[in-house]
């Protein structure tokens, strides 16, 4: 890659100095190094002004919640954030809660955007250059477009959740693995058992890809005959599954994923539901449809992969896309994998297809300099964040802030003491300490886990599916029965959003056991039970 830099030299007695300046500034320039920073930044700075407020939800502020108790008290296992006591609890997350909230308390949302961004920048373009690897060829103007295309979907299939350390982790595995197979060289086997000692800190219940990249390459040494390098990636493989026990929650966070999953997170959570599932909701077609059609397009993908790569010998991508398309038709959240197995397809088949000069990227400088300069500043003016503050933050602050000033004079609590019904409770709990019925987190809900109350169903499991199982309605003698169950201080429902399929009904139910509108606005209502 050239890039042409023009600087204009001075004269007179500073010629010399500007001599060396140039040419100083011409090497850095010229490193591989300097221009993966820039396009990577360019990447970062285009998430962050395009898609960054889509990150704000219930989940983060459970992350972030989590992230501070740590700091705050240590380690837990036993849930500390709602009106709910004694309840099991395994923060899978926790090493990641850590370090988001971190960043958060430093530098705000706008900087944990960036940051979060910044990590999957580095996962695509690993994944990039391990495509890249395996034809021998350099990143040129075409990579840079691919992974650009991948680096925009991905961002929304991410979120600003832990999964970026899994796509980072996952990416410097399929890296590392791809570079001792073609350098023959074990040594770039060592750090593979450390990202798997990372990974289950980070983000427990995704240890498992590391293993599934690991035994794609394994598979795939198999049929090629590479039975040493078979042997290797067997020995790596244990050492990795060894240090899966260094976490502080020994084997049970190794287990949690076996223990997680349950017919309502599946039911209830659309990003927990199959791909084959998100196809029919998404589409509006018939399940067995729906089916017959996933199936077709995974074929007819397998087959071009398989004409295109295996004839060359290069089974290991095929081999990861099968592996990992299968892990997507079991979870629609797992699809991200699957983009990035194709990103490293799509370099690869990008640099036997473009070998020529005509792939290289040659330009000013000022051309990425430039750009990375524009989406930055657009990620600070084109945003509702330009406060830091996200637009879910600023919907519910405002029902948060009022019940913190109105607790003690209308019912003589602190708000430690309340009982509140939020259906995604998790803002309130993280930036006012209100402890909420409900946080967001359905595993923590779950009896599975927990041990003792099935929660997540004691609500959802009131309404009764409709429509091919597309709708949800309630029964408002059933809903009064749960609020006379708790009688709830406060309930903060949505005035008009994602949860009025409840919270319509709740709000009538409510009213006939005496709940009184105390405050309205364009995002909330907070009704107060009768003094």
């Amino acid at each position: 890659m050239r890039w042409n830099v023009v600087l204009p030299a001075v004269g007179g007695d500073g010629e010399e100095r500007d001599a060396f300046v140039k040419t100083r500034v011409l090497e850095w320039i010229g490193k591989p190094q300097t221009k993966y920073i820039i396009l990577v930044l360019g990447m970062v700075f285009l998430g962050t002004s395009l898609i960054w407020d889509l990150g704000a939800n219930v989940d983060i502020y459970h992350v972030l919640n989590t992230g501070r108790f740590i700091w705050e008290n240590g380690f837990t296992r036993e849930e500390p954030f709602s009106m709910h006591e004694g309840l099991s609890y395994l923060p899978q997350q926790w090493l990641s809660a850590a370090i988001f909230y971190a960043v958060w308390s430093v530098s705000g949302y706008l900087g944990l955007a960036i940051f979060l961004y910044l990590i999957l920048a580095v996962a695509v373009w690993v994944a990039v250059l391990a495509g890249c690897m395996q034809s021998g060829s350099k990143v040129g103007t075409v990579h840079v477009v691919v992974a650009i295309l991948v680096f925009l979907p991905l961002c929304l299939t991410v979120g600003f959740r832990p999964r970026v350390f899994d796509a980072l982790a996952f990416s410097c595995t399929m890296y590392l693995i791809q570079k001792a197979r073609i350098q023959k060289d074990a040594r770039y086997l060592v750090p593979i058992p450390f990202l798997s000692c990372a990974l289950i800190n980070l983000h427990a219940s995704m240890w498992p890809i590391i293993f599934m990249v690991g035994g794609g390459f394994f598979l795939a040494a198999l049929v090629r005959k590479e039975f040493r390098f078979a042997g290797r990636l067997a020995l790596t493989g244990a050492a990795s599954a060894v240090v899966l026990l260094c976490n502080p929650y020994g084997i049970d966070a190794v287990l949690y994923i076996f223990r997680s999953m349950s017919p309502l997170i599946t039911q209830y959570i659309g990003e927990c539901q199959p791909l084959i599932e998100f196809w029919f909701s998404l589409v509006g077609v018939g399940p067995y449809f729906a089916f017959v059609s996933i199936v077709i397009i995974l074929i007819v993908v397998g087959l071009a992969l398989s004409i295109v790569f295996v004839r060359r010998g290069d089974i290991w991508l095929p081999v990861l896309w099968a592996i990992f398309a299968a892990f997507a038709l079991w979870s629609f959240r797992n699809s991200f994998f699957v983009l990035l197995v194709v990103l490293a397809l799509a370099s690869q088949w990008a640099s036997v297809f473009f070998r020529d000069e005509k792939s290289r990227f040659d330009g000013n400088v000022v051309l990425p300099v430039g750009l990375s300069l524009v989406f930055l500043f657009s990620g600070f003016f084109a945003s509702p964040l330009v406060k830091g503050r996200s637009a879910y933050e600023i919907v519910e602050s405002n029902s948060g802030a009022f019940i913190v000033e109105d607790a003690m004079p209308r019912f003589g609590k602190e708000v430690s003491d309340l009982d509140v019904y939020a259906y995604d409770g998790s803002y309130l709990e993280f930036a006012y300490r209100i402890p909420c019925y409900y946080d967001g987190r359905a595993e923590v809900f779950l009896e599975s886990l927990n041990g003792r109350s099935e929660i997540r169903g004691e609500i959802v499991g009131l309404g009764r599916r409709e429509d091919q199982g597309r709708t949800v309605s309630f029964d408002d003698e059933s809903l009064r029965s749960f609020i006379e169950k708790y009688w709830f201080d406060y309930l903060v429902l949505s005035n008009g959003g994602l949860d009025d399929a409840i919270d319509t009904h709740l709000m009538h139910a409510a009213e006939g056991l005496g709940y009184q509108t105390v405050y309205e606005d364009e995002g909330r209502k907070v009704m107060a039970r009768p003094e």
